[in-house]
């Protein structure tokens, strides 16, 4: 009797456990989805790792395969399969749980006649080989009828499973065009970009299309920079939605959003950073440059708080300063060759970096040793002090905004990137690569590219002719 007992509440115990892990998968399937396909600002820990481990696998096994082509067109072909392969192995996984966790809760009953009725083919049939055949066939909508529920709690969830097969279809559906239309987006803007730089790193060639004469600009300049500024919002915006996008990996560099991302970085370097404030005021303090540096801030660290970013890949030390003092001599060389005049010529109100800083209302007072870390050249990238050995300090100028009286909080009433000044114009330009360059490697190192082959010069595709 008392083993009978035993077995009996095992028998229970095991159904319970059973029906549970059913529940639970078809649960976390549902979440997963909605949260995939619908919910803009939730990035969902399994479509994301599930993601990440098919990426690292294609990773190593495109370096198996083409282990000397690295850095070339030709051994990045197998990583250009990336993105149709997420999205159709994402759906199929959602498809093959949701039918597993069906099957799991018809499973303890799929034999009962007072259940389920079933014709004689199928009475000598593994009990689960039968419960995921019923359960696929209903998740799919086909309806064959050989297997047909019986009590009404079954018929209800046999309902309910149809119409988790249908609207799950829809949805995986919406995924697909609503994933490709911002990869398309995505790869226009790399496109229209690289033609208006020639092909090469720097934004040189492309500033000098919109340069009537020396320090007279093209009107459409700045709508080119306000266009530029919203696709790499828009563009960043679909990565959240949609982190498979992180996988998107064009054969060309120079058609990637990472390349987007560089490009745009130089554009803010040559422009905010290498003109001086003081003879091309008009362009250094442009409404719509400020938002494409304001945009690429923004966008840079967007896309490093995605589960996408490992731990290991935010580690990145950023460039030293001596580098980073040749990379601003040389920007500035290529400005004076044009006849334009550099901030290493001329810059009595040096421009700040629009990121966060300590921000002194009056010199005069002493500060608080926090406010003075940026000032001993400890500048926090990432989470990590970063020696710069500079001072980026910054503060209103005294005649930037004549309307603020005494009473008024000048906090409340400055705007940071026209009223404030950085210590010096290269100290500004050193500051501004401490903190997008790291973000910048990391994203390169998650996408499958290196940030050496987006900041090279590469063979345009818009190149008439020999080189």
């Amino acid at each position: 009797m008392n083993a009978a007992m035993f077995f009996d509440f095992a028998s229970w115990a095991m159904t319970f456990l059973t029906v549970a892990c059913g529940a639970v998968l078809i649960t976390l399937v549902g979440f997963d989805v909605i949260v995939t396909v619908l919910h803009p600002e939730v990035e969902s820990p399994l479509s994301t790792r599930f993601q990440l481990l098919l990426w690292r696998l294609l990773r190593a096994l495109q370096r198996r395969l083409t282990p000397h082509k690295e850095g070339r067109e030709d051994g990045r072909t197998l990583l250009n399969w990336g993105l149709p392969m997420m999205v159709s192995s994402l759906i199929v996984l959602w498809l093959t749980v949701l039918a597993f966790g069906y099957a799991l809760i018809y499973y303890p009953w799929i034999n009962n006649g007072l259940a389920f009725a079933s014709p004689v083919a199928h009475a000598h049939s593994n009990a689960f080989t039968k419960a995921l055949y019923f359960s696929g066939v209903t998740l799919a909508t086909l309806g064959y009828g050989d297997i047909q529920p019986v009590a009404w709690p079954f018929r209800l969830l046999a309902i309910t499973e149809g119409f988790t097969g249908a609207v799950g279809i829809g949805l995986q559906v919406a995924y697909v065009l609503a994933v490709y239309p911002s990869f398309s987006r995505l790869r226009t803007t790399g496109v229209s970009l690289d033609a208006e730089v020639a092909g090469q790193a720097g934004a040189l060639p492309m500033l000098r299309r919109y340069m009537i004469r020396p320090g007279q600009w093209h009107p459409q300049l700045s709508a080119r920079l306000y266009t530029l500024a919203q696709d790499i919002l828009a563009i960043t915006e679909a990565h959240e939605t949609h982190p498979v996008l992180y996988y998107a990996h064009p054969r060309r560099v120079q058609h990637s959003f990472l390349r987007v991302l560089a490009t745009a970085q130089s554009i803010v370097g040559l422009l905010r950073y290498g003109l001086s404030p003081d003879t091309h005021a008009d362009m250094v303090r442009d409404p719509q440059l400020l938002l494409l540096e304001q945009a690429l801030h923004y966008s840079l660290r967007r896309l490093n708080a995605s589960l996408t970013i490992t731990e290991a890949e935010q580690d990145i030390i950023t460039r030293g300063r001596a580098h980073l003092e040749e990379e601003y001599d040389r920007i500035c060389d290529q400005l004076e060759a044009l006849g334009l005049v550099s901030s290493r010529q001329k810059a009595t109100m040096p421009v700040p970096v629009l990121v966060e800083a300590s921000v002194e209302t009056n010199p005069d007072e002493e500060r608080p040793e926090h406010e003075l870390a940026i000032e001993q050249g400890e500048v926090s990238t990432r989470g990590e002090n970063v020696s710069l050995h500079c001072d980026n300090s910054v503060y209103p100028s005294s005649d930037s905004h004549p309307d603020i009286t005494s009473e008024d909080d000048p906090l409340d009433l400055l705007d940071p990137a026209l009223d404030f000044q950085s210590s010096s114009a290269l100290d500004a330009f050193v500051v501004f690569h401490a903190e997008t360059d790291p973000y910048l490697t990391a994203y390169a190192q998650a996408c499958g590219y290196t940030l050496e082959a987006a900041t090279a010069d590469q063979q345009t595709s818009w190149w008439v002719g020999t080189r």
